[in-house]
């Protein structure tokens, strides 16, 4: 009976994951790296997570349409100053880093990214976000650490699962401050010392 419940269990997690295609965030750190889009390229359909940080990249112009996979990819310490919007047109993307890099803007595509679970977006210049983030409903992780942002739209309240919001480094003023507690009570909001800035 013990062999049965566990065939079971693993019949049941192998459809699941058929079903979706997506691995947990824990599985996903054993997966191959890749490093460079070139290497990327030669076998894009086996690409899980790809690492292009510190390569001095101001805009995606590689083909991510063939990235069918990607689940985890980082570009931070690069050149971009807007938001790549290439990155938006990954389904199965689950991780993103795009922190020290120079973007102003989350733009509206980002509703695209409905199975985002982690970003960081700190150490950046960001000023405003779209309305369209609060559409991420597993999005459990977002790291806004030093960036200008004053105000919050309300609609991210829409993010039922963010766990850990990272403000630090972030000035906000209290009014501000108090909005997002009440959007997110059981979230962990860090902030930096508030300030009654305007």
């Amino acid at each position: 009976m013990k062999i049965l419940n566990t065939l079971v269990i693993l019949f049941l997690t192998s459809f699941i994951y058929a079903q979706d295609g997506l691995f947990t965030l824990e599985e996903l750190e054993n997966e191959q790296l890749f490093e460079s889009m070139e290497e990327a390229l030669l076998e894009p359909e086996n690409v899980i997570r790809l690492d292009l940080s510190k390569q001095k990249i101001p805009n995606l112009d590689y083909d991510f349409g063939k990235l069918v996979k990607l689940q985890w990819l980082n570009l931070s310490k690069n050149d971009f100053e807007e938001f790549p919007i290439a990155v938006t047109e990954l389904p199965d993307l689950q991780w993103l880093d795009l922190s020290k890099n120079d973007i102003t803007k989350i733009p509206d595509e980002i509703g695209k990214l409905q199975n985002l679970l982690y970003i960081n977006i700190s150490k950046n210049k960001v000023y405003v976000i779209s309305p369209e983030l609060g559409k991420l409903k597993k999005l459990e992780t977002i790291d806004f650490w030093d960036n200008p942002i004053k105000t919050f739209p309300d609609e991210l309240r829409g993010m039922s699962s963010l766990k850990l919001l990272d403000l630090r480094v972030t000035v906000i003023n209290e009014k501000e401050k108090t909005k997002l507690q009440r959007m997110f009570p059981y979230t962990e909001i860090k902030f930096s010392k508030t300030c009654n800035c305007k």
